[in-house]
């Protein structure tokens, strides 16, 4: 019998270009254009900066772009350090889904490849489909995987070395060794997601991407792996995820699940989103003031609800650092209350002590609202109540937040988020170059010519 592993590698190889639907290949550039839009933002911060100096001290065939910064290194270190600068600002995009999905991480190691490969538009278009196809099957099969210690970004050892394989040239057995090398060794634990979140959080995404890159190089040289990676004694079922559905797994390609990408629209989690956008809207549907609030109360569903109370709740109500502030529901609504926006530059650290923001963090609950569990998954639902100092009471319910694939946002909402978030970084030409490739993503004749503008003006 055919192993699991096997398994996928028909299911990766069976999507090919000419057969993907025009809408596919439009989102497939919306995606690019997204993560593009985070990585440019990213890259000058922090972590992205540390961990670009020990890249470059470490060294390697400078074959791949690092986004925004006008450096090249080896593909496999431009995934991790693009990945980290995708990741910082957690702006990125998701899917929807019971668990994290975060499948855009697996563009920064596609990107790294194509341009290692010299590949066409038409080739990049394909990995993305391919990565967006798989990654979120797991999402959709398994249970929570932080439940059982390990980071929902585990799921890009699957996606990742599928989604490169044909860009390297694999054949169908070394895209196998491949996928079982980067299955047993790129496990990520879940410690650096609990309570203050440490900087290391930033980067296990791009650990993960690293791996697989990894993984893939070396099954090209003909290491083999174990092709019961998953089902075996020790292999992925057993040691990491549970049982699961190895035919819902493995089900053929229905509708593409790159259209059910979810766009952040607003910089905070899941459940956050709806919730600061039904709070923005509230205040401006009756004129409110922030100053003008007595106490805020915020409805989710059960599953919701306990991951804001019962995951270290003081990270919750003075959080320390820009990850912790972002997973902190009430820390979204307060900050996008008192600014009228809720963006990056609420997760500033002038911002996390603001007075103001903290003191109508101070009278912001969450509670359960039962009539929200009945929308989980599909949806994370919101119920913003508003008790003013004069004595009204206001409410608003958003089920689907500005971005979820039911309320998505227009192509021109997209490019201005790009545009914002591109501007410390590129000139105006550059920008709206990007977005022109972007828009003709299957029509370039060469990637690099998209990643080439992603150098900074002088670099």
């Amino acid at each position: 019998m055919e192993t699991i592993c096997a398994g996928l590698v028909d299911l990766a190889r069976g999507i090919r270009f000419e057969d993907l639907p025009s809408e596919v290949v439009r989102e497939t550039g919306r995606r690019v254009l997204d993560a593009l839009g985070c990585m440019l933002a990213g890259i000058g911060e922090s972590t992205s900066q540390q961990v670009k100096r020990a890249v470059m001290e470490i060294g390697g065939v400078p074959e791949s772009s690092i986004i925004g910064a006008g450096e090249r290194t080896s593909c496999e270190k431009a995934a991790l350090v693009n990945c980290t600068s995708l990741r910082f600002l957690d702006y990125m995009d998701g899917h929807v889904g019971s668990s994290p999905c975060h499948v855009c991480f697996n563009i920064p190691p596609i990107l790294a490849i194509t341009e290692r490969t010299g590949a066409t538009g038409m080739q990049l278009v394909n990995a993305i489909a391919i990565a967006y196809e798989i990654m979120p099957r797991f999402q959709e099969c398994l249970p929570e995987l932080s439940d059982r210690g390990w980071a929902g970004g585990t799921n890009l050892e699957f996606s990742v070395p599928l989604a490169v394989a044909p860009l390297l040239g694999l054949d169908r057995e070394q895209t196998l060794n491949a996928l079982a090398i980067s299955i047993s060794h790129g496990n990520a634990l879940n410690a650096s997601s609990r309570g203050q979140m440490p900087a290391s959080k930033t980067i296990v995404d791009g650990m993960t991407a690293m791996n697989a890159v990894v993984s893939t190089l070396l099954a090209k040289q003909g290491i083999t792996g174990p092709h019961n990676a998953v089902e075996g004694p020790g292999g992925y079922t057993l040691a990491v995820a549970g049982p699961f559905d190895y035919e819902l797994l493995l089900a053929p390609v229905d509708r593409y699940k790159i259209l059910d990408a979810s766009t952040k629209w607003h910089n905070t989690v899941k459940c956050g989103r709806t919730a600061v956008a039904a709070a923005l809207q509230l205040s401006q549907e009756h004129k409110i003031s922030w100053r003008a609030i007595d106490r805020v109360q915020i409805g989710v569903a059960l599953t919701d609800f306990q991951h804001q109370t019962q995951r270290s709740s003081d990270s919750r109500f003075r959080p320390q650092s820009r990850d912790a502030a972002n997973h902190s529901v009430r820390y979204g609504v307060a900050a996008a209350l008192v600014d009228g926006e809720l963006g990056p530059d609420q997760y500033e650290p002038e911002k996390l002590r603001s007075p103001q923001i903290l003191d109508l963090l101070d009278r912001t609950a969450v509670y359960h609202e039962v009539s929200h569990d009945a929308y989980q998954p599909a949806a994370s639902p919101s119920t913003i109540k508003i008790l003013t100092t004069d004595g009204q009471e206001l409410s608003k319910t958003l089920l689907f937040a500005p971005g979820h694939p039911k309320n998505p946002i227009t192509d021109e909402a997209l490019e201005q988020k790009f545009r914002q978030l591109a501007r410390k970084v590129l000139d105006q030409e550059q920008i709206e170059a990007i977005i022109t490739a972007t828009r003709q993503l299957a029509d370039l004749p060469d990637v690099r010519m998209l990643t080439g503008l992603t150098h900074p003006p002088g670099s």
